[in-house]
């Protein structure tokens, strides 16, 4: 058990470290010239509002069959 914790730790590990290096390329890389700088307002911008409505909402909420299966999760776990 403990061979498969630490497979998945390293795993995460590898996980964050690769998205922190693209985060640091995106945030202080050049941008090449043909970039034009800000978004684009409407409708490109509705899955990402939508996105952090569901965030918001789970973030203040438990809904009861989440809740239910997150229970279920770890009582198989702790066994």
């Amino acid at each position: 058990m403990r061979g498969l914790v630490g497979a998945a730790l390293l795993l995460l590990l590898i996980a964050f470290v690769s998205f922190m290096t693209r985060l640091n390329r995106m945030l202080y890389g050049e941008a090449p010239a043909e970039v034009a700088a800000g978004e684009a307002a409407g409708l490109c911008m509705a899955p990402m509002l939508l996105g952090l409505l569901v965030l918001v909402a789970l973030g203040l909420t438990l809904p009861t069959p989440l809740e239910t299966l997150l229970n279920q999760i770890v009582r198989v776990v702790s066994r």
